[in-house]
């Protein structure tokens, strides 16, 4: 049986290892492709609602091989 700590350890680092590969594409994004802002807030708001951790893995292949951002965007939204 779990702990209510270790439970809550448990959710803190995958809620960290969210933010680290949402920050991680969007950074990969800028540097390819230099979208506007509203742009890039489209894609995180989208990245936001992802869990699973092999989506965000995919989506990590789709802009580092993408070779536009309108590729990227009709691929994650």
């Amino acid at each position: 049986m779990m702990l209510l700590t270790d439970k809550w350890k448990l959710e803190g680092l995958q809620e960290g290892l969210k933010k680290g590969y949402i920050k991680s594409i969007l950074n990969l994004i800028n540097l390819k492709f230099q979208p506007n802002p509203e742009e890039l807030q489209t894609i995180e708001n989208k990245l936001s609602s992802f869990e699973d951790e092999q989506k965000f893995e995919e989506v990590l292949r789709i802009v580092a091989t993408a070779d536009s951002f309108e590729e990227v965007k009709n691929k994650i939204l």
